[in-house]
């Protein structure tokens, strides 16, 4: 049996043996307060979903007053018998937004709609073949408004070369990175990085599985206010990507940190 399979190419093949479900926040009065109110510091259990299947789109929204919340709420995820978590990240980066701070964006993988980017949207497949469960926890020290989707497929059974979706989050503060002086531009093109021994960790990780993609948020604290003219001095983009795998049996070498995501020549808001 086919699973999983959401090309526009095949939306007329008609697959059998499958069950399409949804967990949400939906008010079971039939009024409209479609949420759930967590309160402060408390845990939240959205799907407890038992059997094989593929969760298919989450989608999720929050009112705050705090204005941290997206870096105060975390949610997690665990797939089958998992003592410990796939997923433990703070909510606005699960959905690829950093600094705790909504904005509209889209990809294939997610996107984050209007009203000022507050609708989270996350396609990834997210396979299981036992369990399925997902929690968020709200560490702030107010109450908020929760709402959300769980869409996902049902089936008899899984098949074994479906992976388990994981996310890895991590922060450093402050960067520990490489110090320049005032002419950073020139002390680019002359110092060199053989061991990487400073380099910003973004995963390391073992077994068999696919490396998806990343998002790196950076908060500069060097601003251009005493030399507008010159933005090279304060752009925290040259850093070569650096990807190891399977013990440096293969080695990928990047030229920049605005490469690496299909940017180039330093990105500048004035």
């Amino acid at each position: 049996m086919e699973i999983g399979n959401s090309s526009l190419a095949n939306l007329a093949k008609i697959r059998k043996d499958v069950k399409r479900k949804r967990v949400s926040s939906y008010d079971r009065t039939g009024a409209n307060m479609d949420n759930v109110l967590i309160a402060a510091h408390e845990k939240h259990e959205i799907c407890n979903i038992e059997g094989a299947g593929i969760i298919k789109h989450v989608w999720m929204t929050i009112t705050s007053s705090d204005p941290h919340y997206l870096r105060k709420m975390v949610i997690r995820m665990w797939w089958d018998d998992e003592f410990e978590p796939s997923v433990e990240v703070p909510i606005g980066d699960f959905f690829g937004v950093g600094h705790g701070k909504a904005v509209n964006f889209w990809s294939m993988p997610f996107s984050c709609g209007p009203e000022d980017g507050k609708g989270f949207n996350c396609f990834f497949p997210m396979p299981y073949s036992k369990r399925a469960r997902i929690e968020v926890e709200n560490e702030s020290d107010v109450s908020l408004v929760f709402y959300y989707y769980i869409d996902y497929e049902e089936y008899a059974h899984l098949e074994e070369n479906y992976g388990r979706f994981h996310v890895f989050w991590n922060r450093e503060n402050p960067c520990i990175g490489n110090k320049y002086g005032a002419n950073k531009r020139v002390e680019l093109n002359i110092r060199k990085n053989i061991d990487h021994k400073n380099d910003y960790l973004i995963l390391e990780a073992k077994g068999e599985g696919h490396f998806v993609g990343c998002h790196l948020d950076i908060h500069n604290l060097m601003t251009s206010e005493n030399n507008p003219n010159n933005r090279y001095h304060y752009w925290s983009g040259e850093g070569d990507d650096f990807i190891e795998i399977d013990d440096a049996e293969i080695i990928l070498h990047g030229t920049g940190t605005e490469d690496y995501f299909c940017g180039a020549w330093c990105p500048t808001q004035y």
